[in-house]
């Protein structure tokens, strides 16, 4: 996935979880509480992962 948008890999992690976690509630008759928590755990994380890696590449390089 090189050369595409960091917000845009981390969307199509997303998206990915969802299918897959919607995949499983479905096969296994799981409610849609299981496709909610995937949304917002993956949202969750998915913030979390962004910000610290634009902080990162924002963060001024030690001195020698």
């Amino acid at each position: 996935m090189a050369g595409l948008p960091l917000s845009l890999i981390i969307a199509i992690w997303l998206v990915g979880a969802l299918w897959i976690g919607s995949a499983a509630a479905y096969y296994f008759g799981y409610s849609t509480d299981l496709i909610w928590f995937v949304l917002f755990l993956g949202a969750g994380a998915a913030l979390a992962e962004w910000r610290a890696i634009r902080n990162r590449e924002r963060a001024p390089e030690p001195k020698r």
